[in-house]
């Protein structure tokens, strides 16, 4: 059976499909969600379509700015909702593909992990400082307390997303710029399409690129773990 997902807009509020860049100092916002989506399943060439509302209420009605306790309230959603300096950046749920580089991302990184005495998470609350946090794909950690609702960035050694190309823009520029300013020293970043792994290093509060590996090479990381990476192993 072969089954494929769509998502689109329907008639309702305006999208905002704006970039903040990251010299924006005050509420920058990014809504890349809507109130609804219109979902399209084929099976087995057959095409059925629904909707469903991706935001919750409290979203909607909260005005601004967002304070950290009013987004700690949100507690879990089904779409990504980040919190940047009393605005939101707003995403629609991961799909299958991104959802499987990740798992496979953190299996490669788990055995040196556990080694060099690290704990390796998915998507996690992360304290870049007061009224910013973000939700990485994954994280590198050095402590861990299981009782925090968000993790401190002063505890994490490498921070991952897997981007894809409406996420592109706000995980190349926009979080690429927060993570090093939170002094956070290196960032992984993953093409969802391509496989290409990109490692950067922090140099100062901006990141240098170190390494570029595509399909048919291997990522020998060597710090703060050390892994062995193959772009080709993200979907195996």
């Amino acid at each position: 059976m072969k089954i494929s997902y769509k998502a689109g807009p329907v008639s309702g509020p305006q999208r905002n499909d704006s970039t903040t860049p990251p010299d924006t100092p005050r509420r920058a916002i990014q809504h890349r969600n809507y109130r609804t989506h219109r979902w399209s399943i084929a099976l087995d060439g057959q095409v059925v379509r629904f909707t469903r509302p991706v935001l919750p209420p409290d979203v909607l009605g909260n005005p601004l700015p967002w304070t950290e306790q009013d987004y700690l309230a949100l507690g879990e959603t089904t779409c990504r909702i980040e919190l940047v300096d009393g605005g939101l950046l707003i995403g629609p749920p991961p799909a299958v593909r991104h959802q499987v580089i990740v798992g496979n991302l953190l299996a490669a990184l788990r055995p040196g992990c556990a080694t060099a005495s690290l704990t390796p998470l998915p998507v996690i609350n992360l304290r870049l400082e007061a009224g910013r946090i973000l939700n990485p794909d994954l994280v590198v950690l050095t402590d861990l307390d299981f009782h925090a609702l968000c993790v401190p960035a002063a505890a994490v050694q490498l921070v991952g997303e897997v981007t894809a190309p409406h996420t592109a823009a706000t995980d190349k520029v926009l979080k690429m710029h927060y993570y090093a300013a939170a002094g956070i020293e290196w960032y992984l970043l993953i093409d969802q399409e391509s496989l290409a792994i990109h490692l950067y290093q922090r140099q100062g509060t901006h990141y240098v690129e170190r390494s570029v590996t595509k399909a048919g090479e291997a990522l020998e990381l060597t710090e703060p773990v050390r892994a062995t990476i193959r772009p080709e192993d993200l979907l195996g």
